[in-house]
């Protein structure tokens, strides 16, 4: 006897937050999008920012993204990759969080 499995619809319930009081509309792709690049690129540090960059930039609206990526390059901003790490440890928790309810 064999197991099935059926594939559950994912909620795709955009999820805002602000950052330094700016309004961020995130609109959750699969999480795969963000996992296989750190798999294929191994678990180093950069992997794992490219990867969350990756993931974000499909979440988030062209310019929205550009905000974040430009304050991230900015050397006379604060914003840092530790404060980035903790927006995509958030985001990932929300989207966990975020199942149909049947």
């Amino acid at each position: 006897m064999s197991k099935k499995f059926t594939t559950a619809a994912k909620a795709r319930t955009a999820i805002e937050f602000e950052l330094d009081e700016v309004l961020f509309k995130f609109t959750p792709p699969k999480q795969a999008a963000m996992i296989m690049p750190i798999l294929d690129g191994g678990n180093d540090e950069m992997a794992v920012v490219r990867a969350g960059l990756g993931w974000l930039e499909e979440g988030l609206a062209d310019e929205q993204y550009g905000v974040i990526v430009q304050r991230l390059k900015d050397p006379k901003d604060d914003y840092d990759l530790d404060d980035f790490q903790e927006l995509i440890e958030w985001l990932i928790e929300q989207v966990g969080n975020d199942r149909p309810i049947l």
